[in-house]
C-alpha cells in the first residue's frame, strides 16, 4: 500500500514492511499485533516474526480478524521468522519433527 501524507503531494510514499495504510491513505500504521506484512502491501496478511500460523486455509479476512486464534507463538526449541506457517515451522539445531502438521 502506499499514502499520500501531505495535500499537494505529486506521488504516494510505500508503506515499509510491518504497515499498511489507513482507510484515508494518509499515513502507514502498524499492522495488528501478531501480524506482518511486505512493503507496499494493502493488508498484514501473514504472521509476523516469532509467531506460526497453525492453519495454512484461513482466509485473510478472518486472519486480520482473530489473528490470535491463527498466529500462535513460535514453540520452545523452533525458529518463526515472518510468514511462517505450520508446514514450514524449523527445530532449532538438534530438534526434529515427526510430521510437518504438528509444531516442533
Amino acid at each position: 500500500g502506499s499514502v499520500q501524507s501531505q495535500t499537494g503531494q505529486s506521488s504516494c510514499e510505500q508503506c515499509p514492511s510491518g504497515t499498511f495504510p489507513d482507510q484515508p491513505g494518509i499515513m502507514c500504521v502498524p499492522c495488528p499485533y501478531r501480524l506482518g506484512s511486505e512493503a507496499n502491501s494493502e493488508l498484514c496478511s501473514f504472521c509476523a516474526d516469532k509467531f506460526y500460523l497453525n492453519d495454512a486455509n484461513v482466509n485473510v479476512e478472518d486472519l486480520i480478524k482473530d489473528p490470535n486464534d491463527f498466529c500462535l507463538p513460535c514453540p520452545i526449541n523452533s525458529q518463526c521468522q515472518r510468514n511462517t506457517t505450520i508446514q514450514t515451522l524449523q527445530g532449532n539445531p538438534g530438534f526434529w519433527r515427526g510430521t510437518l502438521q504438528k509444531k516442533v
